[in-house]
């Protein structure tokens, strides 16, 4: 791998960004603001409406619960016209998503008023018969009818009480002589209360008629989940196309503030595999000219014995340069294929293969991406659990392939646990669609 600095105007700046990106090569190093007179850019003109936009439709999608699933593969999509159908799309979303609110509120509250009011039909008495009286105090709720009798009998401050009660509920009458007498009775028996609602007749009708109620509630917010699953089948193809090019185009509006930048100058570093530098170089002179100028600043060289000297020339020829971890039981991890030797952070690399001297740059390892046989691909699952090896660093995933099962063996022997643990790992690996529980199937397999 090759840390690369471009340098360059501002004016160019643009251009550069959209030729990086296009090359999909370089993996940008953000600027630390550690050198002195150079400050992290600012993001690009049209970043906050971009931005804007991308979490428009990402709230879209959470509303419509839209996935990559609901898109078939070759599906084509039409963004010519895309911010015209995304505000018709919202606008739709949203009226039937503040519907679908209204409605699910609308429905807990009649859940609850209904819930209560089945304690009342529970009585068999008449609403109107357990509220204004002006001589007696009244209370309604759920508890232990002996209890509460018991309770009274024995109460001082209490001149009169009557109980009634249902399968679950209890209704207390009582004429205190003093102010609070049937609270303070009611202290030491295990009671629920419930408000007593300032209506009349029979609480069975009330019943119903929220029964009733319920159901037509019940109607329009299916009618309503319909409505929304058609906008979802309508729409998810474009809302998840809509969503990839604003995210691209975000990423590149906010790649300056990745660059060290002063008032007309930029520069960006990040690491190329070594072979496709030229490519890099050549393709960054096509769009802009000589306006930039391009430096190979590291190299991290390695060869697939371990061994400095042949470096990136080597790998070149063998074509093993954009491999990225080398799982051979003994090889170290590294983009390039072979055992990875530590960059050089302090010498530039020259033309003629030698160095030119000291460099300032923004001290980073190289990227890492870890590429194992299918068969030894779950295990990576542990050696992310720890940390992900650096490029220079052995990437033990092989030895947990070999190992680990071994020692997992010798710790649960008993052909009843293994049956058991296979038939959990295969329903793990089938039942959900994150990669990392996938490959915790996979393992425990």
């Amino acid at each position: 791998m090759s840390k690369v600095s471009v340098t360059g105007a501002k004016s160019v700046m643009d251009d550069v960004i959209e030729t990086l990106h296009d090359l999909h090569l370089v993996h940008i190093t953000d600027y630390d603001g550690s050198w002195e007179g150079f400050e992290p850019g600012d993001s690009l003109e049209g970043a906050d409406e971009t931005s804007g936009q991308l979490v428009t439709v990402r709230a879209i999608e959470s509303i419509l619960d839209v996935s990559e699933d609901d898109v078939g593969a070759t599906t084509s999509i039409d963004l010519s016209n895309a911010d015209e159908r995304l505000e018709e799309v919202r606008q739709e979303v949203n009226e039937l998503d503040e519907r679908r609110d209204d409605l699910r509120s609308r429905q807990r509250d009649i859940e609850e008023r209904l819930g209560q009011m089945e304690l009342f039909a529970d009585l068999g008495i008449d609403l109107d018969l357990l509220w204004g009286y002006d001589s007696l105090s009244v209370l309604v709720g759920e508890g232990d009818a002996d209890g509460i009798r018991a309770a009274l009998a024995s109460a001082d401050g209490i001149d009169g009480h009557e109980v009634f009660s249902g399968n679950d509920s209890v209704a207390v009458f009582a004429r205190e002589r003093d102010e609070d007498a049937l609270d303070d009775a009611m202290v030491g028996v295990p009671f629920t209360e419930y408000t007593v609602p300032e209506e009349t007749g029979d609480p069975e009708s009330y019943v119903a008629d929220l029964e009733n109620e319920r159901q037509q509630i019940e109607s329009e917010l299916e009618r309503v989940e319909n409505e929304l699953e058609t906008l979802k089948l309508e729409h998810a193809g474009f809302l998840l196309a809509l969503e990839e090019e604003l995210s691209i185009d975000a990423e590149k509006f906010e790649a300056p503030l990745r660059f060290a930048t002063t008032e007309r100058s930029f520069i960006v570093e990040g690491w190329v595999p070594t072979r496709r530098y030229e490519t890099v170089v050549s393709t960054l002179r096509d769009a802009v000219g000589d306006h930039v100028e391009i430096d190979e600043i590291e190299r991290a060289s390695h060869t697939g014995g371990g061994h400095p000297g042949h470096g990136d020339d080597h790998d070149a020829e063998h074509g093993h340069e954009d491999e990225a971890a080398a799982t051979d039981g003994g090889e170290d991890v590294a983009a390039d294929g072979g055992t990875a030797v530590e960059a050089d952070g302090d010498t530039e690399v020259a033309t003629d293969g030698g160095t030119s001297g000291n460099v300032v740059t923004v001290p980073d390892d190289p990227p890492v991406i870890q590429r194992n046989p299918d068969i030894v691909g779950p295990f990576e699952l542990l050696t992310k659990a720890v940390n992900r090896p650096k490029y220079s660093e052995f990437d033990p995933t092989f030895t947990l392939f070999l190992t680990f099962p071994l020692f997992f063996g010798f710790m649960i022997g008993d052909i009843g646990y293994g049956l058991a643990y296979l038939g959990l790992g295969y329903w793990v690996a089938k039942k959900f669609d994150s990669d990392g529980l996938i490959n915790f199937g996979k393992i425990v397999m």
